[in-house]
């Protein structure tokens, strides 16, 4: 019998060789993955602002958001990167907000079936959220990838739970740090 698989002591098998792969690696990539969805669309607000209303004018929801942004505010009334910045401030709200809103649920259903499953689901839609942006040709599809993106972003609770999963008690503040 090798030594791998001769049974210890207690009677127990010990693994037949060390694990591949890292699950904490796992759950920081999906970290980044939320936080990268949550703030790529900053910088990239005022071009986002100018393509959607060259190509679908000032008379679409686009135009009244913009529109609603200036009248709210004297200063983006006078400057349009502030508009863009408001613009910009408003996508990331509504991606916080589903966030917020499907924290729980994501959270309940990991709990349930099991964090593995979850966390490929929750990736999987993240994707298909960045899939449906990369090819959205307009403004309301724009929005639909970013809701779809914030529901999907709302697995944060489940990271930190596979992640508290995983370590041990001595570790486990490192772990979430």
């Amino acid at each position: 019998m090798s030594e791998q698989t001769r049974p210890r002591v207690d009677g127990a098998v010990p693994a037949a060789g060390p694990r591949k792969g890292s699950p904490l690696a796992v759950v920081f990539l999906t970290l980044f993955l939320d936080l990268a969805g949550f703030s790529i669309i900053f910088p990239l607000s005022p071009a986002l602002l100018e393509h959607y209303l060259a190509l679908e004018g000032s008379d679409g929801l686009l135009g009244g958001i913009a529109e609603t942004i200036r009248s709210l505010s004297p200063v983006a009334a006078g400057n349009p990167i502030y508009s863009a910045a408001l613009f910009g401030g408003v996508l990331g709200s509504i991606y916080s907000l589903l966030q917020f809103l499907f924290a729980p649920f994501w959270g309940s259903l990991s709990d349930r079936i099991g964090r593995k499953p979850v966390l490929l689901v929750t990736v999987s839609g993240l994707a298909g959220s960045y899939l449906l942006w990369a090819v959205s040709g307009s403004f309301p599809l724009f929005i639909a990838s970013r809701l779809l993106a914030g529901a999907f972003g709302g697995n944060i609770s489940v990271a930190t739970a596979a992640a508290a999963d995983v370590t041990g008690v001595a570790d486990r503040a490192k772990a979430m740090g």
